[in-house]
């Protein structure tokens, strides 16, 4: 599915943020009543990524395991005005852009220190968000309410850009929206990311992270 997006949708993903100069092109959505209907296009808006989306990170130390969650994800889905719907089995051509962004400050870890080590080692101040806009994906609809979907895209972290790929699931809800989950490894270092050191070198951050997505998208 040709796409231009992080979200992450990423994912990547997939995947997050206002899609701006471009929202003039974006479409209103319409869900139908029905059971397991599609979104309907209508111009003038896009889909948005819904408050219960989840984007979370997970990784490794010299001490234990850890995970930071996203408290927010924001971003939309532009769709092409000659779509008349975004079924599973027309994401293909429906869809024309994606952005998606996470605030750093926002990134929790469960724990004051981590989150503080995290949110300087990612540069919070000087980069406040961590980005993903996609360029380009490609659909496997697997029935009519389920598909495989690859996406490529520009993925910004503490102000370095790196292309990527990811895979992801998506999933036909009954009220028309849709869902799309996957995740993606990454190295911290391919970002210009220094893992943080903490309790004096004793805990040491593995430079491989995986990050997570469970995107809800609705009008």
């Amino acid at each position: 599915m040709r796409v231009h997006h992080l979200g992450s949708l990423l994912l990547l993903a997939a995947l997050a943020p206002a899609i701006g100069a471009q929202e003039a092109r974006e479409l209103r959505v319409a869900i139908q009543p029905e059971a397991g209907a599609a979104i309907r296009a209508e111009q003038g808006a896009a889909l948005r990524i819904q408050p219960s989306s989840k984007v979370w990170v997970e990784g490794n130390s010299t001490v234990r395991r850890y995970k930071c969650e996203a408290a927010r994800v924001s971003g939309s889905v532009a769709v092409d005005p000659a779509s008349s719907s975004t079924a599973i089995a027309d994401l293909q051509k429906a869809v024309t852009g994606v952005e998606l962004s996470i605030p750093v400050a926002q990134l929790a870890c469960g724990d004051n220190t981590m989150d503080g080590h995290m949110r300087k080692a990612l540069q919070a101040e000087s980069h406040p968000a961590i980005t993903f806009r996609l360029t380009s994906h490609e659909v496997l609809p697997q029935g009519t309410e389920k598909g495989t979907v690859k996406m490529t895209g520009r993925l910004n972290i503490a102000g370095k850009e790196n292309v990527v790929t990811v895979s992801a699931e998506a999933t036909q809800e009954a009220n028309g929206g849709l869902r799309v989950k996957g995740s993606k490894e990454l190295k911290m270092t391919e970002f210009g990311v220094k893992p943080p050191t903490l309790m004096m070198g004793t805990l040491k951050v593995h430079d491989p992270v995986t990050v997570h997505f469970d995107l809800i998208l609705r009008q």
